[in-house]
């Protein structure tokens, strides 16, 4: 509805149409880089503090995929280019080695850090 806290995110579309009542459409949101590092930091800090790696296998069972709305095969995709972007490869890495794919965290890599990013660089359409 207009007035509720989600309707300005644009995911869901809803119109009156004459004779035929109400057409809903369920949009997509905009999963950026930032999100997408502020999320894996999030995990990490949740389920896995104490460990510097982390099986790919795990984050999508921890449910990471269908937090960003993504599917596993986009996650591993989206974590992949991430990690070789500069700005994040000092935080973490993707790692395959014999068909299996493992994240690697650096000391520094906390939802601290990455919410500032996310606040300073990133587009609402998913926050």
């Amino acid at each position: 509805m207009e007035d509720k806290p989600l309707a300005e995110l644009g995911l869901i579309e809803s119109r009156t149409i004459r004779g035929s009542g109400i057409s809903v459409r369920l949009g997509e949101p905009t999963v950026t880089n930032e999100v997408i590092a502020h999320a894996l930091a999030l995990i990490r800090f949740h389920h896995f503090p104490s460990r510097v790696t982390v099986d790919f296998s795990e984050l999508v069972n921890a449910g990471l995929d269908r937090f960003l709305c993504l599917s596993p095969d986009e996650l591993r995709i989206r974590l992949k280019n991430l990690s070789q972007i500069e700005r994040w490869q000092n935080e973490f890495s993707y790692t395959t080695v014999a068909n299996l794919d493992s994240m690697d965290f650096s000391e520094g890599f906390i939802p601290r850090k990455t919410l500032l990013v996310l606040l300073q660089e990133g587009q609402d359409t998913w926050l």
